[in-house]
């Protein structure tokens, strides 16, 4: 989920921008954890592989650099990858068209081909999964933000953790009733054109480090079905907000020992929920530098 070698971006308040808005944690990537020992730092990541989004900035760099120890969500090793793979399709016997229904899984059978998955692997898969390979962008070289910062930590001899085990973020989809689920994949499925044009102006916003456009982004591209709307909202409450206080639970005692930096999905960052108010409650002082 530091020795800054440049000025802080957002060390003053840039012109028409007020204070509370830095207080209400609505701007700004990279902030710095204060403690009694060396400061942590948290950062927020998107999982694209844009190379503007993977060039690490001067001050993130800087604060990277100087870690001892780097956090993620989930440390994707050989065990936590075959146990995805594992719980994404269904049991032996059962195909996703019979869960769908012809139609609508005739529907999903160009759109997944899109993405690399032809139809006898996509009968195998459960809906969450068909879901969650359809949200984010399509990958030019895989090399994604997060995997780069992993990749660096560990050719850097920094210790590394997971916040979470591949079970636990598995569940959020997993144990999601399997009505719900068919919801998320048909709008997944017939707004994908509107949702993939909406990639490019996620980016421009995340590179911007606009956290409240962002969010604001993210709720205004909703479905307008009513009923949809609800389980959709329902889902990214437990993707965000449920999550958040484990993930600040489990960074607690890194960001104590000092030295670290965390990297978790940008959209954890912000809001009454997020993971910077509920460090603030903690009693950690946090400053945007990035």
């Amino acid at each position: 989920m530091c020795l800054l070698l440049t000025r802080p971006a957002l060390a003053q308040t840039p012109p028409g921008e007020s204070t509370p808005t830095r207080a209400h944690f609505d701007r700004g990537l990279l902030w710095k954890i204060g403690t009694g020992s060396r400061p942590s730092y948290v950062f927020g990541t998107i999982h694209s592989d844009d190379p503007r989004v993977v060039r690490l900035p001067s001050a993130v760099q800087a604060a990277f650099d100087e870690s001892e120890h780097f956090c993620l969500e989930l440390v994707l090793d050989a065990r936590a990858s075959s146990v995805l793979a594992q719980r994404m399709v269904l049991a032996q016997g059962h195909s996703l068209r019979e869960v769908l229904g012809g139609p609508l899984f005739d529907a999903a059978v160009p759109v997944m081909a899109q993405r690399g998955v032809p139809e006898p692997a996509l009968l195998r898969l459960k809906p969450w999964a068909v879901v969650m390979l359809l949200s984010g962008p399509r990958h030019k070289t895989g090399q994604v933000l997060d995997l780069s910062l992993y990749e660096i930590a560990r050719q850097q001899g920094k210790s590394v953790c997971g916040l979470e085990t591949v079970e636990e973020q598995v569940a959020v989809f997993d144990t999601a009733p399997v009505e719900e689920q068919v919801i998320l994949l048909r709008d997944s499925v017939t707004r994908y054109a509107e949702q993939s044009a909406l990639l490019p102006r996620l980016i421009e916003r995340y590179l911007a480090r606009d956290l409240a456009g962002l969010v604001s982004l993210s709720q205004d591209s909703g479905p307008s079905d009513a009923a949809v709307r609800r389980v959709v909202d329902g889902f990214m409450q437990r993707l965000l907000a449920q999550r958040n206080p484990r993930l600040v639970e489990r960074m607690d005692a890194v960001v104590r020992s000092g030295g670290a930096f965390i990297a978790v999905g940008a959209l954890h960052l912000p809001g009454e929920q997020g993971v910077l108010r509920l460090l603030r409650q903690r009693g950690y002082t946090l400053e945007a530098i990035y």
